[in-house]
Order: C-alpha cells, then sequence, then structure tokens
C-alpha cells in the first residue's frame, strides 16, 4: 500500500471504525482523535481546547474561545493575520500534511483538501441511512433516539460548516471524493473491505 487515505464522514456512519479497521488490516497508522494530543504538544494549547472544539465551525470556536482567552497560555491571539480558531485549525492542518508523508488513513480534518495533489492519495466518503446513524449513536452514548437525531444534526451542520469554511468545496458532494459509500447494509469489515479492495485497484 502506497496510498494516503482520507476519509470523509457522516456522524453515525461507522466512518472512524472503518477507517480503524482499514488501517490494521494493512498494518499503517490510522490518524484521528491522535491529532489533539500532539497539536496541543505541539502548540502548547489546553488540549482540551482541541477535544471541545475539533471539527467545529471556524465562526463559532472562534466565539467560543474569545469568551475564555485565558485558558491558552503561551499562545498570541490573532498572529500572522489569522484568528486564534484559525491558527487552531493550522495546527491539526500542519501535522496532516507530515504524516500523509507515508501511507497512513486520516479521518475527517479536511484532509482529503489538505493533503497536497503530488501525494498518492484515496478520498472517501462515508454515509448511511438516517436510522441506522441515530441506532448506532443511541447504542454508543446510550442516548435516546430524540437526543441521538439531535447530536447527528449538529454534529453534521459543524463538520459541513468546517469543510466548507477551510476548502471552498462542498462537504458530502460527491465530486470531491473518489468513492462515495453508502454503509446502511454493511457491516464495518465488509465496508472496509470494499475500500481496500478499491484502493488496491487503483494502484495496480
Amino acid at each position: 500500500m502506497k496510498t494516503v487515505i482520507t476519509i470523509g464522514r457522516e456522524h453515525g456512519s461507522g466512518g472512524r471504525e472503518i477507517g480503524k479497521y482499514i488501517a490494521q488490516k494493512l498494518g499503517i497508522e490510522c490518524y484521528d482523535t491522535r491529532f489533539i494530543t500532539e497539536a496541543a504538544k505541539r502548540t502548547g494549547i489546553n488540549e482540551k481546547i482541541f477535544q471541545t472544539y475539533n471539527e467545529r465551525p471556524v465562526d463559532s470556536l472562534l466565539y467560543s474561545i474569545s469568551m475564555s482567552t485565558s485558558a491558552f497560555p503561551g499562545f498570541t491571539w490573532g498572529t500572522k493575520n489569522r484568528s486564534f480558531a484559525e491558527q487552531v485549525c493550522q495546527a491539526q492542518f500542519d501535522l496532516i500534511k507530515e504524516f500523509a508523508k507515508k501511507p497512513c488513513v486520516i479521518v475527517g480534518r479536511c484532509a482529503d483538501s489538505v493533503i497536497d495533489n503530488s501525494v498518492a492519495k484515496c478520498r472517501i466518503f462515508i454515509r448511511a441511512e438516517q436510522k441506522e446513524r441515530i441506532l448506532r449513536i443511541m447504542q454508543t452514548y446510550q442516548l435516546s433516539e430524540k437526543d441521538a437525531l439531535k447530536a447527528i444534526t449538529q454534529a453534521d451542520k459543524e463538520r459541513s460548516s468546517y469543510y466548507n469554511f477551510f476548502t471552498n468545496r462542498q462537504w458530502g458532494d460527491s465530486r470531491n471524493y473518489d468513492l462515495c459509500l453508502n454503509v446502511s447494509e454493511l457491516s464495518i469489515e465488509s465496508a472496509s473491505e470494499i475500500i481496500i479492495d478499491y484502493v488496491s485497484k487503483r494502484e495496480v
């Protein structure tokens, strides 16, 4: 395997689990929440900042941060003509470029757009029907059906705003990806194997 696989996903579709399965099967790294710890170390920003505002639209992130700037020691607001919020996001983008120097799986964070076109990459988008997504979120987080739907709607809205802002593309638009996969009728393993087979055939 010589390709960097990027995975965009609807909340509750199982995209993160698929990414982890693919990475394990291929013997490569999978980067998702690991961005948070690494970015925090490199920037000196409290790790909770990355956890709380992960993949959130920059306007709401900017507002939230401006309400409590004392929580971010050692980091200067608006340096290099960028807002604090944009710098938080940029820290993760820089890591994406570094991790993409070798084959890996990267989940979310505009990775499909951030990685240079000179890098061999396969851009995947994972979706599922709403009823399956609600059930997964209910089981994963022990939520009611109503709260699960609310969580899905909010997460998708935030991911969409985040992606659209930083890429000038439309989140979930099939034209921005190499493969869009509805996994409603598939297990994590089956969906992962389809992606692995697809990527392998592209490399031939």
